[in-house]
């Protein structure tokens, strides 16, 4: 379920192999604000689409205020359906709490339970220092305007890929366990597709992959983004090394702007 959740967010790279890359940064957010809620269903495709579980990203409807500064407080969860519980049970919660100013994360928090593994941990970020502290009170050296998954997946919506040129690359560094990355995203054009809830008009765009023991290679994950001011997540499609993952928007609520990618 963690990988399903890394599926939101664009990425990995180690972060020294491409610091030639400039960092996106933070220009202002008209993409999504507080109540907004997107649920999306996933599918283990094998000749057949299997419906495996959910995802369920929310903005709370009210800012969280730390160090008295306004804080977008971020949930994500993602969850097996009931049927699987008795073979692998999957229960995933993410929260982070953001600045609404800066863009950067000031804490965050998981609890990942995934059959018989059990994880619980925060972090607080320095971003002055560009430090993190984990729960275990170790502290990580990180980079500039580091991000974590949650706000890194809506970082990635407030960037202008209007002005974007097809191959133009978006990258952002990522915390991740313990870990930074550098996460990448390649702009490659327009397109109309059609899911379960109709047609819509979508920006294409392609992570830029490690080919490993899940990726077959570099172009095996396509996402597809609401070619409108709100740029959701639509569709998530990615080849592994046996069979694929499809994840598609089924409801939302709480839009910013007219949803006018929906035809």
């Amino acid at each position: 379920m963690r990988f399903i959740l890394f599926l939101l967010i664009i990425f990995v790279l180690p972060i020294n192999a491409w610091a030639q890359y400039p960092l996106a940064s933070f220009e202002g957010n008209n993409a999504f604000k507080y109540g907004e809620k997107l649920r999306y269903k996933f599918w283990y495709t094998l000749y057949i689409n299997i419906p495996v579980g959910e995802i369920i990203t929310e903005i709370k409807e009210e800012p969280k205020i730390l160090k008295k500064k306004h804080h977008y407080h971020i949930t994500g969860s993602g969850s097996t359906f009931r049927f699987y519980d008795p073979f692998f049970k999957v229960r995933d919660y993410y929260s982070s709490y953001v600045d609404e100013g800066s863009f950067t994360p000031t804490a965050s928090f998981r609890i990942i339970e995934e059959g018989k593994f059990f994880s619980e941990e925060y972090y607080v970020y320095n971003h002055a220092r560009n430090e993190v502290t984990n729960s275990k009170k170790r502290i990580i050296p990180t980079g500039n305007f580091t991000q974590e998954i949650l706000s890194a997946i809506y970082l990635a919506r407030t960037f202008d890929y209007g002005q974007a040129e097809i191959g133009d690359s978006f990258m952002i560094n990522v915390f991740v366990e313990d870990s930074c990355y550098y996460a990448g995203v390649k702009y490659m054009g327009k397109t109309i597709i059609k899911t379960r809830e109709g047609k819509f008009k979508c920006l294409v765009l392609k992570p830029i992959l490690i080919v490993d023991r899940v990726f077959k290679s570099e172009e095996d994950m396509t996402l597809w983004v609401s070619d409108d001011n709100n740029k959701i997540p639509i569709r998530i499609y990615s080849g592994i090394s046996v069979g694929a993952i499809k994840v598609d928007l089924v409801d939302y609520s709480g839009l910013k702007n007219p949803f006018t990618a929906k035809l």
